[in-house]
């Protein structure tokens, strides 16, 4: 049996997009961003991520996604797939989703290891 375990966090941050992400404005503003990050759970050898979590959200807010995630879009996209190239290493993550404003992306461990 599989058992998942789901970290979900909020924090604000811009950005600036030009015509990679249609969704938004091309001007730098900010929006407030949404995770969800799913880890495969050990109930025999519980390991809780959050406090590594909570370092690597605490870094991204009240930040400017263009200089901290690079080169990696400043898209939803592109901050799913910078979240999961930094947490699998560490983690059995199955996926990361993010999101704003009712738009989002997610990326799945598999995607990514198939590279």
């Amino acid at each position: 049996m599989k058992h998942l375990i789901t970290f979900a966090a909020s924090f604000d941050a811009s950005h600036q997009v030009g015509s990679e992400w249609p969704y938004c404005s091309e001007h730098v503003h900010g929006h407030e961003w949404g995770v969800y990050i799913d880890f495969h759970f050990d109930p025999m050898n519980p390991v809780y991520p959050s406090k590594d979590l909570d370092g690597l959200i605490g870094e991204l807010a009240e930040r400017h996604l263009n200089d901290m995630i690079r080169p990696a879009s400043p898209t939803p996209l592109g901050l799913a797939g910078w979240l999961m190239e930094r947490l699998l290493p560490l983690y059995k993550v199955d996926y990361v989703e993010v999101s704003y404003g009712g738009w989002g992306a997610t990326v799945r461990a598999d995607d990514v290891r198939r590279k």
